[in-house]
């Protein structure tokens, strides 16, 4: 086998991918990336980079995320860090993402220099747009469907969960036939929302919003089929808050009955305005 004309006709079929329609002249570098991609098309793209001044003791790398209209999306793909980076060489990343992700309504690639190319020990990064087709029209909804048949019920988490552990949340649904059209599944969609600051101070909290909990707390989406199912939600929890509320006698019993529960504990303290 010829390996230098098989290696010649791979670059040959990836470079007639890609059409520069798009230059972004920044601080660090030149980055070439088509303006548009369409995934439908079987076949992957490239990022050339073309760094401004020699990079001692750092990498050069292309991270691929993918983007909802409303926000992130997810990781899309990453490609091994460039290294002993020189002035005016181009450096080319392929990728080739699935393109299938519910909602995908663009890619963005982001471009950093990083030493061992750490995302997390980044001096400098820029991100591009990379856009792909619209979909097409979808069927209008049928002129019979009111969406008063189907429901969801949702179970609470049925003990106490502590920050860095999974919080598992299952849905029970019942999507009727006449309430779901068109090539796709339906989507159930669950968005885990943190405290609510309904009165904001103007100092620490300027606007009325809810407290996001981090870590893997955001929203999820699930394709659901017709009938009665459930579908479980998994998410791991990144902060935990103390919301103060005033509490009756009652309740606070209940409070130190289930404290001390989950910290193995005869009975438990629970300190109140009125106790201090």
């Amino acid at each position: 086998m010829n390996i230098k004309k098989g290696i010649g006709c791979f670059a040959t079929a990836f470079m007639a991918l890609a059409s520069w329609a798009a230059t972004v002249d920044c601080e660090f570098a030149t980055i070439e990336h088509p303006d548009e991609w369409d995934p439908a098309s079987g076949k992957g793209f490239q990022v050339v980079v073309t760094p401004k001044e020699a990079c001692a003791g750092q990498d050069l790398s292309v991270h691929l995320h993918w983007m909802r209209v409303n926000g992130y999306g997810g990781f899309a793909g990453w490609q091994a860090p460039k290294k002993g980076i020189v002035a005016g060489k181009k450096y080319t990343f392929n990728f080739k993402p699935k393109g299938e992700q519910d909602n995908l309504h663009h890619f963005a690639a982001c471009v950093f220099l990083a030493p061992g190319g750490d995302y997390n020990k980044k001096t400098v990064e820029r991100f591009v747009e990379i856009k792909i087709p619209p979909p097409p029209p979808y069927p209008e909804m049928p002129a019979e469907c009111r969406f008063k048949k189907s429901y969801i019920k949702i179970d609470e988490q049925p003990a106490p969960v502590r920050v860095g552990e999974d919080v598992v949340l299952k849905v029970h649904y019942y999507l009727d036939p006449s309430e779901t059209w068109g090539p796709k599944q339906s989507i159930l969609s669950v968005t885990p929302l943190g405290p609510w600051i309904d009165n904001p101070d103007g100092v620490i909290n300027k606007r009325r919003h809810h407290v996001s909990y981090g870590g893997g707390m955001f929203t999820k989406d699930q394709r659901v089929e017709a009938g009665e199912h459930t579908a479980e939600f998994r998410f791991k929890l990144g902060q935990a808050f103390f919301v103060p509320y005033k509490l009756g006698k009652g309740s606070v019993h209940l409070l130190k009955q289930a404290l001390a529960a989950q910290l193995g504990l005869d009975k438990c303290l629970v300190l109140t305005q009125e106790s201090h």
